[in-house]
């Protein structure tokens, strides 16, 4: 899985109630600008260290600048797309 801007949980409530062992063995690759405006960064990273605590290990790429709305083309490269490829259920 593939998240970009991973912040659906600032509009859904507090953090506490996403049940984050879900992702413990899905394979999820998260990228966030840090001066994103509308999702903040510790936002969109609370939900990458939620999942860590629950045995998950996402991947976390942090862009310095891009604010909100990250263009897919910044992140889809061959390194995301060889990453994509290699898993599978």
């Amino acid at each position: 899985m593939i998240a970009i801007e991973w912040g659906f949980i600032r509009n859904s409530g507090l953090i506490s109630k996403f049940d984050f062992k879900h992702f413990k063995d899905l394979p999820v690759w998260v990228f966030h600008n840090r001066d994103d405006d509308v999702v903040p960064f510790d936002k969109g990273k609370e939900p990458v260290d939620a999942a860590k605590a629950v045995g998950g290990s996402p991947r976390f790429t942090v862009h310095e600048s891009g604010k909100h709305k990250m263009q897919l083309h910044k992140n889809l490269n061959p390194e995301v797309i060889d990453w994509m490829f290699s898993h599978s259920r």
